[in-house]
């Protein structure tokens, strides 16, 4: 696994580099200080060139590659001594973009200093526990938060652990820590710091203080968990799914939703995600003419061999043998049984 997440970081750098490369016409030099960011120098032009030629270049970069990029235009270097301040200044303000989008190109020139957090009004305590189990208001009430931060440009670690004491507290309020796994606060936590704008915090902080409105619904209802990793796996089946995946989408840490769906339904999470899997392949086989890699690609298995392995689990045979029995067997009323059903 970690060595596949090094091989995507490199491609993503060679297809950054041929995007540049296809887009930047001038003569320029490309620094990378991770595998998917870094610094692009370019000799002087216009302000409108320049800010041309930077839409085009992020364009570009989410046609080929499908990711959003931002940029931060330094003020004009004069040569090597100036490149460590114009470096830091483009750090410094390329921050903003917490209170941009992750597709937005900025202008070092134009700095707003960050302002320190002040004492926040201890209402929006208990705005936020009474908003528990309705949606819109809670959804009022985070944006209301927000709109300030955003209004007194608040320094995004500010931001942060605001959001951090606020989980906190809500979940001290309602009482649910008792019922939340020891490291889900921790969990939660992580989730806010690693936000880098403030539509991934917004989307963050809907997903945790949902998960602790449920907490606070269900009590000790685990049936109600087990029945949203079910709905979960049957609406992603056909992508790839991950245990942190679904831990985060139900608000669970990995170990104990995998513990409780286990003891829920007598089988693994992923034993249920094979399972959801290969019904639905077992019906693209008998219902269309796709090869089978094809099916295996539709059901969110990219490896044909392992897809071929669980499916002869399954069902005691392999997809080709499956559909030539179902082609055979065409004018029976019934599909041949699962001799070995799950």
């Amino acid at each position: 696994m970690f060595q596949q997440r090094i091989q995507q970081r490199e491609k993503l750098q060679d297809d950054l580099i041929a995007v540049i490369r296809s887009n930047v016409y001038v003569e320029h030099h490309v620094i990378f200080t991770k595998k998917h960011s870094g610094l692009l120098i370019i000799r002087p032009m216009k302000p409108t060139m320049l800010k041309e030629q930077c839409n085009t270049l992020m364009s570009a970069m989410v046609n080929r590659i499908h990711y959003t990029f931002s940029m931060t235009i330094s003020s004009l270097g004069k040569g090597v001594e100036d490149f460590l301040p114009r470096y830091r200044q483009v750090i410094s303000y390329h921050g903003h973009k917490f209170y941009e989008n992750d597709f937005c190109l900025l202008n070092a020139q134009d700095a707003r200093r960050f302002q320190r957090l002040g004492k926040m009004d201890h209402a929006f305590e208990t705005k936020i526990a009474q908003a528990i189990g309705n949606r819109d208001q809670l959804h009022e009430v985070l944006e209301t938060i927000l709109d300030y931060m955003r209004e007194n440009m608040i320094e995004p670690a500010d931001v942060k652990q605001y959001f951090i004491h606020l989980i906190n507290t809500t979940a001290h309020h309602l009482d649910t820590q008792k019922q939340l796994e020891p490291s889900q606060m921790h969990i939660y936590e992580q989730g806010v710091r690693e936000c880098e704008s403030v539509g991934f915090m917004r989307y963050e902080l809907y997903r945790i203080f949902s998960a602790i409105s449920l907490v606070v619904s269900r009590k000790e209802g685990p049936a109600d968990y087990t029945e949203e990793i079910r709905r979960f796996i049957c609406q992603n089946y056909s992508q790839k799914i991950t245990l942190p995946m679904i831990a985060k989408e139900v608000g669970l840490n990995e170990s104990y939703a995998g513990r409780l769906f286990k003891k829920a339904t007598g089988k693994s999470i992923f034993q249920y995600v094979h399972e959801v899997r290969m019904e639905q392949a077992a019906e693209l086989l008998a219902e269309s003419d796709l090869k089978i890699r094809d099916v295996a690609l539709q059901v969110g298995m990219s490896d044909q061999l392992y897809f071929n392995k669980i499916f002869r689990r399954h069902y005691g045979c392999s997809p080709s043998e499956y559909r030539r029995r179902l082609f055979k067997e065409a004018q029976s009323p019934t599909l041949p049984n699962n001799p070995n059903t799950h």
